[in-house]
């Protein structure tokens, strides 16, 4: 891993896209999906664009498990905890690139649940808001789009999903994103999970990216 870190991070994306589509599609998407809460919630410009950055970001240290992520059936305990790792390396990787301290929170801190049954156990507000955030994102997005061992969820079915989850995400949060309209969330996930628009889709977040990493 240690050799890695030096990657041009654009190089390095454009190696997630080739190791793993799934993954890139949806780190893809959720950026997207995060500019709109980012205007839900009033954010500043500026803290709104590191909000979607590590969006973007939040999942990159999946690089370092490509033929975990194509098992089609449920992962092993010891597996899953392999896969659990990929928050350390994407908080290291990012830590290396001199990331916002709102990147490496999301990076870090997405699969933490408000009643603290998440990763890492934390629970509640001791959660950084950015990775609350991201957390109600993530989950969706992942629903949504396909994976090896599953088909996409519809809207209807995804937002279920999170309503029976209700515990493990911020209330007033979770209202926000609910308040988003359907079809602004099926057009991001139709556009942003076609592997045929891949190539475009990468090179325009990477022009939007609003900080310079190293």
């Amino acid at each position: 891993m240690e050799s890695s870190l030096y990657i041009p991070i654009e190089d390095l994306v454009r190696s997630v896209s080739k190791e793993t589509l799934e993954t890139m599609l949806h780190m893809c998407s959720t950026r997207e999906i995060m500019s709109v809460m980012m205007r839900k919630l009033n954010y500043p410009a500026i803290l709104g664009g590191m909000m979607m950055d590590g969006a973007f970001y939040h999942d990159i240290g999946k690089v370092f498990f490509p033929n975990t992520l194509h098992l089609t059936r449920k992962l092993s305990p010891g597996e899953f905890d392999v896969i659990k790792m990929h928050i350390d390396y994407s908080h290291t990787l990012l830590t290396e690139l001199q990331a916002s301290e709102v990147m490496l929170d999301i990076a870090r801190y997405h699969h933490e649940h408000m009643d603290g049954s998440g990763y890492l156990g934390m629970y509640g507000e001791s959660i950084p808001e950015p990775a609350r955030i991201m957390a109600i994102v993530d989950v969706y997005d992942a629903l949504r789009g396909k994976r090896a061992y599953k088909d996409p969820f519809g809207h209807t079915d995804a937002v279920k999903i999170l309503l029976d989850s209700k515990s493990w995400f911020d209330p007033g949060l979770l209202d926000v994103f609910l308040d988003i309209p359907q079809t602004l969330l099926d057009s991001i996930i139709l556009h942003h999970h076609n592997a045929d628009n891949l190539a475009k889709i990468v090179a325009q977040n990477l022009e939007r990216q609003t900080v310079q990493l190293r």
